[in-house]
């Protein structure tokens, strides 16, 4: 029998701090700003919002976040 294994995602900046579940995580990579391109077109406008770029990784295509904007909605979204 498989078991699937919760993943969670700690992040923290200027004394915040915040857990959250995630579905997958590919790794934590140093990414030379050259390499950044822009998000395509066909991206969801909810999901586009939080993304500063893409980057191709081994062969995928994985989403840049923006950091202020996402701890900007954490902030917001206890308040």
């Amino acid at each position: 029998m498989v078991y699937q294994q919760d993943r969670m995602m700690a992040i923290a900046r200027d004394r915040e701090l915040w857990v959250f579940p995630v579905d997958e995580i590919e790794g934590i990579y140093s990414i030379d700003l050259a390499q950044i391109e822009n998000v395509p077109v066909n991206v969801s406008k909810s999901a586009a919002a939080y993304m500063k770029g893409i980057v191709k990784i081994d062969h995928k295509m994985i989403g840049l976040l923006d950091e202020e904007l996402i701890f900007s909605s954490l902030k917001r979204s206890i308040q």
